[in-house]
This record gives C-alpha cells, sequence and structure tokens, in this order.
C-alpha cells in the first residue's frame, strides 16, 4: 500500500504541486484586499476601481483562441503531431500580440481622456495607467499559462504560482507604507512579475510559421467554449442581480455571504479543469473515440465528489458560527450562505463538460445555460411580482432547483454523448 501511495505522489507529484499553489492564491489576494482596504480610504479606492472597471469587458478581444488552444494543443500533441501543434501555439501568440496593443491603445486613450475632463483626478489618472500596464502583459500571461496548463507542466507552473505569491505576500503591504499609490503599485507589479515569472519558463515558444486557417480554427473550437462561460459566469450573480434590482442595498449587502461562499468553493471545480482538461483532450487525440472518453466521466465525477463533497458538508455546518464570532453584522445572511453551499453541491457535475467541450459538442451545454439563465430571471421576476414578501431566502432556493435541474441535464447529455455507437 506505501508503495502505491509513493508511485501515485510521485506521478501525480506536478497536479499536486499545482493543486496546492492554486489554492493558496484566493487567500493571499484576500489578505491583499483587507490590506488595501485597511489603509486607503473609500473614495481613493472607489476611483481606482473606476480605471480598472474597464479591463474585463476586454477579457474576451481573444475571441475564444485561448481557450481553443487549451484544447487543441493537448487534442495534437496526444495525436502525435507536433508540428501542428506549435502551429496552434503561434497562431495563439499572435493573438496575444495583436491584443496587448489593442489593450495599450485603449489604455493609453481612457487615461488621456481622463486628463482632458474638467476636474482631473489624479488618482483616476494613475489607476489607467497601471490598467494600461496589466491590458498589455495579460494577453501573453494567459497565453503562456495556457500552455503550461494545456502542454500539462503543472510542476513548472505550480512553481511560478508559488513564487509569484510568495513576493506578493512582500509588495501587498505597500499600501501601508504609500497610502492609495501602494496599491496601485501591488496592482501593477502582479502581473509584471508573474509575465516575467512565465516568459523565463515559457515551455513552448514560437518555432512555426503562424498561419490564419490555424487561427480561424482556435476560434472555431474555442469561442463556443468562451461563450458557455460567459453564461454560466452570469448565472452565478444572477441570483444577486435580483436581489440588487428587487431589493434594499442593506439585503444585497447580506447576501455578499453567499458570493463569498460561490467565490471560495468555484476554486475547487476551476482547479480540477485544469488539471483534467488536457488529459482528456490527449485521449481523444489519440483515439477520435467518444466512449473512450467514458471512462473519464467517471473520473471526473469521482474527483469532485472527494474534494467538493468533504467542503460543502464541513462549511454548512462551520458558516453560521464563524459568522457570528468573525462578521456579527452579517449574521441575517446566514440562511442564504447555508442554501447556496448547498447549491455548490452542483459543481460535483459541472466539470463533465470537459468531455463535450473536448468532443467539440458546445451547442447543447450553451442552451442548457441558457436555460438556466432565463429560469433565474423569469422565475425571479414572477416571485416578485408575485409577493411583496419575497425574501432572500427564496431566491437562494430558486437557485438551488435551477442549479440541480442543471446538472441533471449536464450528467444525461455527457453521458449519452460518451456512449458507444455501433458501426
Amino acid at each position: 500500500m506505501l508503495n502505491k501511495i509513493q508511485h501515485y505522489s510521485g506521478r501525480f507529484r506536478g497536479e499536486l504541486v499545482f493543486m496546492v499553489a492554486n489554492y493558496l492564491t484566493p487567500a493571499v489576494g484576500f489578505l491583499a484586499s483587507i490590506v488595501a482596504a485597511r489603509y486607503v480610504a473609500p473614495v481613493e479606492m472607489g476611483a481606482i476601481q473606476t480605471a480598472l472597471l474597464f479591463a474585463p469587458y476586454l477579457a474576451m478581444l481573444h475571441l475564444g483562441v485561448f481557450t481553443g488552444l487549451n484544447r487543441n494543443l493537448a487534442y495534437y500533441l496526444g495525436k502525435g503531431e507536433k508540428e501542428k501543434a506549435m502551429r496552434m501555439v503561434s497562431a495563439s501568440a499572435f493573438t496575444a500580440k495583436l491584443n496587448a496593443w489593442l489593450g495599450l491603445v485603449f489604455g493609453l486613450c481612457f487615461a488621456i481622456s481622463q486628463m482632458l475632463v474638467e476636474q482631473p483626478n489624479r488618482i483616476v489618472i494613475v489607476a489607467a495607467l497601471a490598467m494600461t500596464i496589466s491590458l498589455v502583459v495579460m494577453p501573453y500571461i494567459t497565453h503562456i499559462s495556457t500552455t503550461c496548463r494545456s502542454g500539462q507542466h503543472f510542476k513548472a507552473f505550480g512553481e511560478i504560482i508559488f513564487t509569484a505569491n510568495g513576493l506578493r505576500m512582500v509588495y501587498l503591504f505597500l499600501p501601508a507604507l504609500l497610502g492609495w499609490i501602494g496599491h496601485v503599485l501591488s496592482l501593477t507589479f502582479q502581473p509584471l512579475i508573474r509575465w516575467c515569472l512565465l516568459k523565463r519558463k515559457e515551455p513552448y515558444p514560437v518555432t512555426e510559421k503562424f498561419y490564419r486557417s490555424d487561427l480561424f480554427e482556435l476560434i472555431k473550437v474555442g469561442f463556443p467554449i468562451m461563450v458557455n462561460g460567459y453564461i454560466s459566469g452570469l448565472l452565478l450573480v444572477a441570483d444577486q442581480s435580483l436581489v440588487a434590482l428587487f431589493m434594499t442595498k442593506e439585503e444585497l449587502g447580506f447576501f455578499s455571504l453567499a458570493r463569498l461562499v460561490v467565490t471560495t468553493m468555484l476554486i475547487i471545480p476551476s482547479t480540477l479543469s485544469i488539471l483534467l482538461s488536457p488529459k482528456v483532450a490527449a485521449c481523444y487525440g489519440r483515439t477520435h473515440d467518444p466512449h473512450a472518453l467514458r471512462r473519464y466521466f467517471w473520473i471526473i465525477l469521482g474527483v469532485h465528489a472527494v474534494f467538493i463533497l468533504p467542503l460543502c458538508f464541513a462549511a454548512y455546518f462551520v458558516v453560521e458560527p464563524v459568522v457570528l464570532w468573525v462578521l456579527p453584522k452579517y449574521a441575517l445572511g446566514i440562511g442564504v450562505a447555508k442554501i447556496t453551499i448547498l447549491t455548490c453541491l452542483g459543481y460535483l457535475f459541472s466539470g463533465l463538460l470537459i468531455v463535450t467541450s473536448t468532443m467539440r459538442k458546445n451547442i447543447v451545454p450553451i442552451v442548457l445555460y441558457g436555460i438556466a439563465l432565463g429560469a433565474m430571471w423569469i422565475g425571479g421576476y414572477v416571485m416578485f411580482k408575485l409577493s411583496e414578501t419575497t425574501t432572500m431566502e427564496q431566491i437562494a432556493w430558486l437557485r438551488f432547483y435551477v442549479s440541480m435541474a442543471l446538472a441533471v441535464g449536464t450528467v444525461v447529455y455527457v453521458f449519452l454523448s460518451t456512449r458507444k455507437v455501433e458501426r
């Protein structure tokens, strides 16, 4: 037994290093947020956030190219077509370069526009320049990170994340020394350091010529996956959006406990997806047989159950005493948080979509998530219109039932997609 444990721990050492590093990242980020909130005044923080708010809206400029690379690199390597795989890397690198230039233009235009207003705010201007730096390097970070994940270089990638987190533990205290300037510097250092670390250990530098056909292939593969991710992101915040629209700001504040639960729990399926998706893609590249992926159907379910079930069970019973001890002002949000923990059981099944996205069967998942999102908004709207006493807990239960229905649909679709086809 001991020999088996040593064998598997050695075989999956890279994956373990990456998982631990990835789980530490939100903890370091939480500490950074606490320090910033302690030493940066709300009005200064609001000015900084005004500039940074635009960045997420540019995150889809790649049109799914990086998402497509995540699938195609592992797929073609598994198929034994290394030259084709490297051409995919070249197409993705071209997209990163193009997105970096677009980010530079947008960031500088925004900064200049803030300088030309009647009463320019220097904090917004400085934050805009910091955002510009981030917009330039983030496409390269995403590109190289994707090659690390899809190429299964998890040990090196995990070490990079460890180093980045260790350095952040030092400069996250800059707000304590320099106030809002320190916070802006901290936000600037974060992407720059990560880019430098990744560039030093880039596993697949560009070696092949760039072809437009490869770029179109990556978009064709990745765009539907990106769209589904976008819709699932909207579904994550649908309950909070309903509360924000129909209830008071105080009730929305209580609902922030649920948001914290979702953000914390989401790191598990996100990490497992990064670890498992290249293995599924490589298997499909070798066999090109959907039934060969049935094995991963059960592996994905089992691995997610091992990590998610104990955490949900513990969180359900721990959340109340912890909130009453640390955040007693948020006690009225405990009920919503508990329901949200039950909703997170749906993460057991969301990882199954790794299988269908590898097979490029993305239309049905998009439809399923679209129906779920529509059900949340229509159901919530009807609940508020029919009753003036609709509670936060009722909205949370609506999200629970919609998520469970979505989980059932996902399981059925993925299971049928991996059935053996008679020839």
